[in-house]
């Protein structure tokens, strides 16, 4: 893998071109500094497969989600695990005394930090650099932040890169921790991994960001793990809502069926989980997958 993925360099130039837009729905001022030149040498078939109508739709639905959890329900610490370019505690209006940890890959970590020397941020900031497919790493990350506030955890664009097994050890892990009161991620349906790593191929393989996690039973397959979805958006719904569709997906929404519609919606799902009172640990079937 390379420092800094394309992918996230990508997300970068993309939140940065709507931040240009006369009636952009964010603004992320940081977004082209982080994008750099790296973003514009990146080879087309790499950009077909980041979608920016997506990529909007998703960083406006967290921004609102983010400032509503800490306001309705008190939280006091954000994790962002795999937070790549994210800018959010430095440009969204978040109390003083909110604590936020940024944990990624220790390519990234360093980028960023290069990048964003400086720059002062909204809340009290942390970043630990974390090979975040080192469970023993991981676990002891997370063991040492999580540490007692009420909490939200963000995955942004992870866990459908991550193996079955590791997300249901991730959710365990999380769950061990009786602060964590709520977890935001996105999530794919198996429809959506099949045609992404079909289109990718070769080139998704060879950057090691091949789709692996796509539940078919959605959302629901954390509620063993002691999570219960209060929230799950159509990815693509919120797209076409926001005014976002890019013209394909909208030609294809018009010309479908009802029942590949159906097939659409589900693509991608923005998801928000609350912690249940009763946290179980993994079943065999799920660590196995």
């Amino acid at each position: 893998m390379r420092g800094v993925s394309d992918t996230a360099l990508l997300t970068a130039e993309m939140r940065a071109v709507e931040s240009r837009r006369p009636d952009a729905l964010f603004i992320d001022p940081f977004a082209a500094g982080l994008a750099g030149d790296e973003a514009s040498q990146i080879a087309p078939i790499r950009r077909r497969l980041v979608s920016p109508g997506g990529v909007i739709a998703r960083t406006a639905a967290l921004d609102n989600e983010i400032l509503r959890l800490v306001d309705d329900h008190h939280i006091e610490l954000v994790v962002n695990i795999g937070a790549g370019l994210d800018t959010r505690p430095l440009r969204l209006a978040l109390p003083s005394g909110l604590r936020w940890i940024e944990i990624d890959m220790p390519g990234i970590i360093q980028y960023k930090a290069d990048k964003l020397a400086g720059e002062p941020a909204r809340c009290r900031l942390e970043r630990h650099a974390v090979d975040l497919r080192n469970r023993t790493a991981r676990r002891e990350v997370l063991d040492q932040v999580l540490d007692g506030p009420s909490s939200l955890i963000v995955c942004e664009g992870v866990l459908p890169y991550l193996r079955p097994a590791d997300v249901a050890e991730l959710a365990a892990e999380l769950g061990d921790h009786q602060g964590v009161k709520f977890w935001w991620f996105d999530l794919v349906s198996p429809t959506g991994l099949r045609w992404g790593n079909r289109f990718g191929g070769r080139k998704l393989a060879a950057a090691d960001a091949t789709g692996k996690f796509a539940p078919e039973t959605g959302a629901d397959f954390f509620r063993p793990l002691g999570w219960d979805p209060v929230e799950v958006r159509s990815l693509w719904l919120e797209q076409r809502r926001i005014g976002r569709e890019p013209k394909p997906m909208r030609l294809a929404w018009t010309l479908a069926s009802a029942r590949l519609r159906g097939v659409l919606e589900q693509i991608g799902s923005l998801v928000l989980l609350r912690r249940s009172s009763d946290v179980l640990l993994p079943t065999d079937s799920q660590i196995s997958s």
